[in-house]
């Protein structure tokens, strides 16, 4: 170890482990460079190993960082594979619910179908009306025997505007009447 170093006569003296050393100028220079190099040799190696330690340190960080958000995606994966699993299943019973509507469709317009049919073939004067006394359907043989319209004609028109005064006044008492009943 180096513990002094001391100029002398032209000559430089170096203590090293009590032991003397003489160096002339040429040599102590050289050692004086080989000596700073050895410090700077040292200081870039204690650099580096600072640097290296942060890069590893970024590294963990980054490992992770990245351990975080696989967990995060997947955790998100799950949540989306889940709803999807119930949206399938939210769809599924729509096409039965779907199902069941159509059916019922069908069977109400065969209902009316027949309905319709029948109500059609009465050569009595038939007709339905809402509570403002608009005309909601009537049967055809009247419509088209007695009035010359059509359904499409009719539906929400009061049937005042198609009768006379008299048949007009005689069917509207006996609204009245059945108003009255509910």
């Amino acid at each position: 170890m180096l513990s002094n170093i001391n100029y002398s006569k032209g000559k430089i003296i170096a203590n090293i482990s009590k032991e003397y050393i003489y160096l002339d100028r040429l040599n102590f220079i050289r050692f004086l460079i080989n000596f700073l190099l050895i410090i700077y040799v040292l200081i870039l190696i204690f650099k580096l190993k600072k640097y290296y330690a942060r890069q590893s340190n970024l590294l963990t960080e980054i490992k992770i960082s990245n351990e975080v958000l696989e967990a995060k995606v997947n955790q998100r994966t799950k949540e989306i594979n889940d709803k999807v699993i119930e949206l399938e299943n939210i769809s599924n019973k729509l096409k039965v619910e779907i199902e069941k509507h159509k059916k019922t469709e069908n069977a109400l317009n065969e209902s009316r179908y027949l309905l319709d049919t029948m109500i059609n073939n009465i050569p009595s004067v038939i007709f339905m009306k809402d509570k403002n006394r608009n005309m909601l359907m009537s049967n055809n043989s009247t419509l088209v025997d007695d009035l010359g319209l059509n359904q499409e004609d009719i539906i929400n028109k009061d049937s005042l505007i198609f009768l006379s005064e008299q048949t007009g006044k005689t069917l509207f008492e006996c609204e009245e009447e059945v108003m009255a009943t509910k």
